[in-house]
């Protein structure tokens, strides 16, 4: 009964205490979650954060060198 407007955040940082004191606290904040009970204060902010980032790769382009037969095959003028 003498935690019922305490604030959960408030709440939260005595829970670690020993004795009956610790124990009263605990047992309202399991009281808390059974009833559903939500005052706000313990809200976590979620930023946005990317999966991945994408990277320009600097790179130059790579010509492949053909055979000189599979070449004229290409464009026609081959057997």
């Amino acid at each position: 009964m003498k935690y019922l407007n305490t604030p959960e955040n408030q709440l939260r940082a005595m829970a670690h205490r020993y004795g009956a004191e610790g124990a009263a606290v605990r047992r309202e904040l399991i009281r808390r979650k059974a009833v559903g009970y939500w005052d706000g204060s313990s809200k976590t902010i979620v930023g946005f954060v990317p999966e991945f980032v994408e990277k320009p790769i600097m790179a130059k382009p790579v010509v492949m060198t053909t055979a000189r037969k599979v070449e004229k095959t290409m464009t026609g003028r081959g057997r």
